[in-house]
């Protein structure tokens, strides 16, 4: 039984991320529909000026430690909806927990099985402890691979958790004040009602 309880944190992780893409969750946020989401959510916040933060931050755990597509462009959304350098600090508080969540649930489901069984993986295993500060933290700043792989690759080779944590808050936030500040630059180009530069803008986005 306990066996089987290891597993039921990542389990429930991949079937939440098999409903979201049965529903089209990850279809919603695109670089098609951007506009119409910032919209929305514009309106919302300017409603909602207290629990606002609370909601971004909850769907942004949610992304992050489900690894689903579109981390980026809630990211940029994030500085368009709520002013520097608040929107930096939510998106690094939401990004490093819900990693956080993704690390743990594969930690205990894998129990270092990859590094004590597999020489291959037990050496990198020992190389990566050995100074997993370091590997972390240029993983995060020179953003190599895609977040979820870092997080998880981290869990199977045994990173200590608070290792983890404070890495990834740091790491995180030079990319996340440069996309929040993206996202602030958008308001501004509605502030100014020039409806040709934020026309452009958005063409751009669909392009690529």
């Amino acid at each position: 039984m306990a066996g089987i309880k290891r597993f039921l944190p990542i389990t429930i992780i991949i079937i939440l991320i098999v409903v979201a893409y049965l529903t089209g969750l990850t279809r919603h946020l695109t670089w098609d529909n951007f506009e119409m989401v910032h919209r929305i959510a514009m309106g919302y916040v300017e409603k909602h000026p207290y629990t606002s933060p609370l909601i971004y931050m909850g769907i942004y755990i949610i992304y992050s430690s489900l690894a689903l597509p579109g981390i980026l462009l809630l990211t940029i959304l994030g500085g368009f909806l709520f002013p520097l350098p608040l929107s930096t600090l939510y998106v690094i508080c939401s990004a490093t927990m819900g990693g956080s969540i993704l690390f743990l649930s594969t930690r205990k489901a894998s129990e270092n099985f990859l590094s004590k069984k597999v020489e291959l993986f037990s050496k990198i295993a020992k190389g990566f402890q050995q100074n997993s500060a370091g590997y972390l933290l240029f993983l995060r700043i020179v953003p190599l691979f895609p977040c979820w792989f870092v997080t998880v690759s981290s869990a199977l080779f045994g990173v200590r958790l608070t290792t983890f944590i404070w890495t990834t808050f740091i790491g995180i936030t030079p990319c996340a004040f440069l996309l929040t500040s993206m996202g602030t630059g958008i308001m501004m180009m509605l502030e100014s009602k020039n409806p040709w530069t934020l026309n452009s803008f958005f063409m751009g986005l669909h392009h690529l």
